[in-house]
């Protein structure tokens, strides 16, 4: 099993060091990384997650997508797969009262995708909260298992299983996390992310801060139950934006636990 993490001159300095051993560095095309690509590749290929289109389930504009450049982009950077968020904002929908046309229209991007990929398409599951949907849009459905399992099924992609957004979203629907996470299709997942969370207003919120104690019991239970090739830690980001998730000791000490984990 292959060990990923987000790009910062954190993890650049760590890897100069010989002190962490990963197997993949993860970024986006985006413009915060523009003066990065060039180093990140020159250490280890690339697990690009975003392309600039804004890219989930219920987007809008897939007419507008050079296919040409997501495709190049792919195998310049060595990207195994890619993953667009299976998330529905509330923006997107003229009406959000109809939940089979927005199903319909998720559906059709998912498959949109996948058919223009050159590349394994997975989908990512969201996270939900008050806050979320307040300042985002998110819409609650998307993270209902039954949702989840029936897009996959359907549209026969695999599963990008991020355990925060799957904590935060069990959390504020009132579920169990286990029970929450073995309704999923275990079976399809084959990366997972991990990273932190953070209890705000009396609600959990996806932070991408320091992993505690419950978030590798949960991933030690998730590995037990599913095969996935890659495990990728969302800790760490790009320039001064990120230094207050970019805690250089921090993490180390997370990138070699999950090393050790992964390998049991």
């Amino acid at each position: 099993m292959l060990l990923g993490c987000n790009y910062s001159s954190e993890l650049i300095e760590l890897l100069k060091e010989g002190t962490v051993d990963i197997d993949y560095i993860k970024l986006g095309l985006y413009d915060l990384y523009n003066g990065v690509y060039e180093e990140a590749l020159s250490f280890k290929p690339i697990l690009l997650h975003g392309l600039g289109f804004c890219e989930r389930a219920s987007m809008q504009n897939i007419e507008q997508i050079d296919w040409n450049y997501v495709n190049t982009s792919f195998k310049v950077f060595k990207s195994p797969h890619y993953a667009i968020h299976l998330l529905a904002h509330s923006d997107d929908f003229f009406d959000t009262s109809e939940t089979n046309n927005m199903i319909e229209y998720i559906m059709k991007v998912v498959d949109f995708w996948k058919q223009n990929c050159n590349i394994p398409l997975l989908v990512e599951n969201a996270p939900y909260s008050d806050y979320d949907e307040k300042e985002f849009g998110v819409i609650k459905f998307c993270t209902d298992a039954n949702f989840i399992n029936d897009i996959i099924s359907k549209c026969d992609v695999d599963l990008l299983l991020d355990l925060s957004h799957a904590k935060v979203a069990s959390f504020n629907r009132g579920e169990d996390i286990f029970s929450y996470l073995n309704k999923l299709p275990l079976n399809r997942v084959k990366e997972i992310h991990v990273s932190g969370s953070e209890k705000v207003c009396n609600e959990l919120r996806d932070k991408h801060i320091e992993m505690n104690d419950d978030d590798y019991e949960i991933l030690k239970w998730t590995l037990n139950n599913t095969s996935p090739n890659i495990v990728t830690l969302e800790y760490g980001g790009p320039g001064e934006i990120f230094s207050w998730r970019s805690n250089k000791d921090i993490l180390k000490y997370q990138l070699i636990k999950l090393r050790e984990i992964i390998d049991k």
